[in-house]
């Protein structure tokens, strides 16, 4: 239907004849008609051009998917001529520093820690040392084996510029951290026979280390620290960055040079014949004995001992100080033989045998051996009682033909309010705690890299 055309002044808005070229009213010059529906299309895309744009969009596509199918089928040919590409400059991976990885770690841990002035200082100069692969790459000069958990937890800063040694420390938890890049920090969780624990960093996987092993470490005290534990409450902990480790009681000595030095030096002796130890040594030496005072120990010789008697100390010891004895059953407790005949091995260095239906007493003290589990099991009442209340102060230390120590010391009760919150090791000392003395022990031990043997131990007073 055609649409009526009209003209209207541009000016003064009268509607006009279509004859007329001028307004009658004003004499502006009439404008071109224009018809409505043109009006309207005016500003509207005209169907030739949209469907000429669809058909340019299919075309674009056509090229594409062509194009795609073609490097499908010759983009590997060797005579294809390779296409240039964009050269993209990628810098090299910066290998961290020991400093650079200790405090990524410090502020992304759950291990609550800093990194004392000392330990920046010596992470620093000797970056190289952590890891190393063997103890002959590290100086004895940096190492002082007399810093112990009490020295650091009291002071941290005045540490941190020479590595310590933990020996024999049980491995309560290890767990492998990646850092990408294939690279991986281990995190051991350790305690030692003092309960004392630390928090090591290891730079790199220990592949043959798992819990509940004793191992050996070399590492530089960062600070002391803490973390949440399972009851909510925080545990204290020393930081080390671990240098080396290995196996328990494997480690050698460190001896820094020394004029005088030689390979049969002997520990001081005082005019009276008895050794002068070292506070370090001491302290140790003291802790080994009461194992033995705190778990009622009486009487052992190397040539005179029954196989009862070890098996009831390591039972006894394993309630006290680890985690190995198990609920075995409703009314028994347990733990494995493997982990009894292990602490026999480590304080008397007696191997002993697995029991046979044949050869082995069916109860040992009221201890029970359960063949089909490899066990030893006993009721609760047996250990129900046992606290840790008697400890072992060092009096004289002589040295016999033997290379064996030979010992006097005294056993001393701990009162109640000291007991099991750590107080009690440091009786010794002699300070504040009036402790009671209990009775008089002599012994023989000898040095077993830096732990201890039981050679002899016999109570010979009662107070």
């Amino acid at each position: 239907m055609e649409q009526r055309t009209e003209k209207v002044c541009t000016k003064c808005g009268k509607i006009l004849q279509e004859d007329e070229n001028f307004c009658s009213n004003c004499g502006t010059p009439a404008p071109q008609p224009q018809s409505a529906q043109s009006s309207q299309n005016e500003n509207a895309q005209p169907p030739e051009q949209k469907k000429s744009g669809f058909k340019m969009l299919l075309i674009i596509l056509v090229v594409i998917l062509g194009g795609a199918m073609l490097c499908c089928l010759f983009g590997d040919s060797e005579d294809t001529e390779p296409t240039e590409q964009v050269q993209v400059e990628t810098e090299e991976p910066v290998e961290s520093s020991a400093l650079d990885l200790y405090q990524t770690l410090r502020e992304n841990s759950n291990i609550s820690f800093y990194i004392t002035k000392k330990a920046t200082t010596f992470l620093k100069d000797h970056d190289g040392l952590f890891p190393v692969q063997s103890q002959e790459e590290i100086p004895a000069d940096l190492v002082d084996t007399s810093i112990t958990y009490k020295h650091i937890i009291k002071n941290d800063s005045k540490y941190g510029d020479k590595l310590m040694v933990l020996s024999n420390v049980e491995v309560s938890q290890i767990f492998e951290q990646s850092m990408g890049d294939g690279k991986y920090i281990t995190q051991l969780n350790l305690t030692d026979e003092n309960f004392d624990r630390y928090w090591v960093f290891y730079d790199g996987t220990l592949d043959n280390v798992f819990e509940d092993d004793y191992i050996d470490v070399v590492g530089l005290p960062l600070s002391s620290g803490s973390y949440e534990n399972v009851m909510k409450g925080s545990t204290e902990v020393i930081v080390l960055a671990g240098a080396y480790v290995v196996p328990g009681n494997t480690l050698g000595s460190f001896t820094a040079p020394a004029p005088a030095a030689t390979a049969d030096a002997q520990p001081a002796v005082q005019q009276s014949g008895y050794l002068s130890l070292s506070e370090a040594e001491t302290k140790n030496i003291n802790l080994f004995l009461s194992n033995f005072s705190e778990t009622d120990f009486m009487y052992f010789d190397r040539n005179d001992y029954t196989r009862e008697d070890l098996i009831l100390f390591a039972v006894r010891h394993n309630v006290l100080n680890t985690s190995k004895v198990v609920g075995f059953s409703e009314k028994e407790d347990g733990i494995k033989a493997e982990d009894l005949h292990k602490t026999v091995q480590k304080f008397f260095g007696i191997s002993l045998d697995y029991p046979t239906l044949e050869n082995a007493p069916e109860t040992v003290y009221g201890i029970n051996y359960d063949y089909n589990q490899s066990m030893y099991c006993w009721d609760f009442g047996l250990t129900d009682t046992l606290q840790i209340d008697r400890v072992t102060n060092l009096e004289t230390v002589q040295m016999n033909e033997n290379g064996e120590y030979v010992i006097d010391a005294t056993i001393y009760y701990v009162p109640p309010e000291l007991v099991g919150d750590g107080a009690y090791v440091n009786v010794w000392y002699r300070g504040g705690y009036n402790a009671e003395p209990v009775a008089k022990v002599s012994a023989r031990i000898v040095p077993n890299g830096n732990f201890y043997v039981l050679r002899h131990y016999e109570i010979t007073e009662w107070y």
